[in-house]
């Protein structure tokens, strides 16, 4: 995979924690940790209401053998 690199003064640029929260997702993806899109989109429905779900926990995909 290609290393993506912030670009100097550019005011969309990403912080170094914002780089590394998306490594991290990416390395969780690599791994078949993910938490599928019908799961994230009932819980972010469910903000601003009561009582707000509890936040979703990633699923493990089985490995291909």
């Amino acid at each position: 995979m290609a290393t993506l690199r912030k670009i100097e003064n550019d005011p969309t640029a990403l912080s170094d924690a914002e780089w590394k929260a998306i490594e991290q997702g990416r390395a969780d993806f690599a791994e078949g940790r993910y938490i599928d899109h019908e799961t994230m989109s009932a819980w972010l429905k469910s903000w601003g209401t009561d009582p707000l779900k509890p936040s979703p926990s990633p699923k493990t995909a089985p490995k291909d053998k």
